[in-house]
């Protein structure tokens, strides 16, 4: 009863939020996320942590109410999927851009981002085959966000070790991240093996 109770509340809580933007676009909101990520990619570049905080709050507000205006407003379509993916991908891509620029750790950054796209590009591939798209793992996007914003005060907090917990989010990023794409593959090898067919020969993996 206090977990219904409690889902009431979030529930409640979120559709307060989320109401001044319920006249908006999807993909609007969509753009304000992605806006919001090149701003804390270019805070993280800058050093300017705590902006870079908030930023990343920002960013990852507007991307969680974008597909729930779109439902709302019955507005969901592949279009819109697809805009709000390339954005998601692309806001990956500047994030670790901005750590690679601030701390010339470009490697790690580098392999990091490689991944993080790698897991998202195996989590949509199973649309091929109209399957449920695979967000599970244990570092997929949204973990790896909230991740990355206790990273930020850590690194606002013990600011002479910022570069050792940088790297250390990096390398966490890298290995969970690569055991999501593999358990992510596997999970979509054994569901088309289940389907008992080859992809349709009209249809090319993205």
């Amino acid at each position: 009863m206090l977990d219904d109770y409690e889902d009431y509340v979030h529930l409640r809580l979120f559709r307060l939020m989320v109401k001044p933007f319920m006249g908006f676009n999807p993909n609007t909101l969509s753009l304000f996320s992605f806006a919001f990520a090149l701003l804390t990619g270019a805070t993280i570049a800058l050093e300017l942590l705590p902006v870079a905080m908030l930023a990343l709050l920002l960013s990852m507000f507007f991307d969680g109410i974008d597909g729930y205006v779109a439902r709302q407003q019955n507005k969901t379509s592949e279009l819109g999927f697809l805009t709000d993916h390339v954005l998601d991908r692309l806001s990956d891509i500047v994030i670790f851009v901005g750590v690679g620029a601030a701390y010339g750790n470009w490697l790690p950054a580098l392999l990091a981002v490689i991944v993080a796209v790698f897991s998202s590009y195996v989590g949509v591939l199973g649309r091929i085959y109209h399957l449920k798209q695979d967000k599970a793992g244990l570092f997929n996007r949204t973990n790896r966000i909230y991740l990355l914003l206790i990273t930020l005060l850590a690194m606002s907090l013990w600011s002479s070790q910022a570069l050792a917990i940088i790297n250390g989010y990096l390398l966490l990023a890298i290995v969970t991240g690569s055991l999501t794409s593999a358990n992510r593959l596997r999970r979509l090898f054994a569901a088309v093996a289940r389907l008992g067919k080859d992809a349709p020969a009209d249809t090319a993996a993205p």
